[in-house]
This record gives C-alpha cells, sequence and structure tokens, in this order.
C-alpha cells in the first residue's frame, strides 16, 4: 500500500498507512527487530521529505543517527567484553604453564640431588 501511494504521488496517504503498519504491529504485540524498525522510520523520513515535512523529516533523520550510534556503542561494548574475557583467559592459561614449568625445573632439581 505504502509503495502503491507513494507511485501515486500520495505521500500523506503513504505516511498514513505506514502509520497504520506500525500501530497493527504494536497492537499484536509483534516485537520489531532493530533493523525492522530502522528500515520503517527511514522510509517514513523519506516520505516526510516529499511531503513537505521537512522538520519532521529532520527529526526522523535524527533519531536514525542516535539509534545507530547507540548500536555501535552496544556492539562496541560487548566487543570489548569479549576482549576482555579473551585476555583474562590467556593470563590464567599463561600463569598455568608457568606454574607447571616451575614445577618441571623443580622435579628436574630434586632429582639431580638424589
Amino acid at each position: 500500500e505504502v509503495d502503491l501511494s507513494v507511485f501515486c504521488g500520495k505521500f500523506d496517504l503513504a505516511l498514513e498507512t505506514l502509520a497504520r503498519y506500525e500501530h497493527s504491529k504494536k497492537n499484536a504485540s509483534i516485537i520489531m527487530d532493530g533493523n525492522e524498525r530502522r528500515k520503517i522510520q527511514f522510509a517514513r523520513a523519506k516520505l516526510l521529505v516529499h511531503s513537505g515535512q521537512f522538520g519532521h523529516a529532520l527529526s526522523e533523520y535524527e533519531d536514525l543517527l542516535e539509534d545507530m550510534e547507540s548500536e555501535v556503542e552496544r556492539q562496541m561494548e560487548r566487543q570489548m567484553e569479549r576482549m576482555e574475557r579473551h585476555m583474562e583467559k590467556m593470563k590464567q592459561q599463561e600463569e598455568e604453564g608457568n606454574r607447571l614449568r616451575e614445577e618441571e625445573s623443580d622435579d628436574d632439581g630434586d632429582d639431580g640431588n638424589r
């Protein structure tokens, strides 16, 4: 419906149809993933530009950018946490290897005294 409305140049109708779609998803308790939500928001922003509502369109684009920035920050935090866990695991393995080498050298030293 949105595509058809846009094709016919009825951008306000397309915006209304998009709003109904979002409303029906919310009422049906269907959770939209971030990617779908961004696609809808981007489509809404484009429709707002075409319908001459530049202030609203700018607001939508700003919201999109903020959402993307938040997502990048979350991804960076998760990556840093993974790296920290990996580094901690490597440190533990290194300490275990050092401990085993020390035990081996102690065992070798005990054999030489006998």
